[in-house]
């Protein structure tokens, strides 16, 4: 169940996405335990793709913009979800889609939204830096 004061980032624009993302995992989740997982899997990637494409290029700006401590962890965590979503990817794409997939899928998501959007993410709502304050310098003329 979605959580405001685990996941919430305090951005709405980014809490939205976060939800959303979480709406889906939960809709593949009810399937994969129904058995029908691996028919959601070849949408949910599709679907995954655009998401990591444009939420992590929004969150990222975001962090930037606040001066977030942890935005180079969090540009590095963006990375290694890449590469195990094409690990994940490559899976189906020599096995199909099968329920095994959807379960990789599953623990990926479900360790993804514990360890880093509850644990990483969230630190949008924290103080910038030290020496920095949360609105980027303007451009001098």
């Amino acid at each position: 169940m979605w959580d405001e004061e685990v996941y919430g980032t305090g951005v709405p624009e980014i809490d939205a996405q976060h939800r959303a993302l979480f709406d889906r995992l939960n809709a593949l989740l009810t399937a994969t335990r129904g058995g029908e997982g691996h028919t959601h899997v070849g949408e949910f990637f599709q679907f995954l793709a655009a998401y990591a494409a444009q939420h992590f290029r929004s969150e990222e700006s975001a962090m930037d913009c606040k001066r977030c401590r942890v935005r180079g962890i969090n540009r590095a965590a963006h990375a290694t979800f890449r590469e195990q979503l094409t690990t994940i990817r490559s899976e189906y794409e020599r096995t199909g889609a099968t329920e095994g997939v959807a379960r990789q899928i599953e623990v990926h998501l479900c360790d993804w939204f514990s360890n880093h959007i509850a644990k990483v993410d969230v630190k949008l709502k924290d103080p910038p830096e030290p020496g920095t304050s949360r609105t980027p310098p303007s451009p001098t003329a």
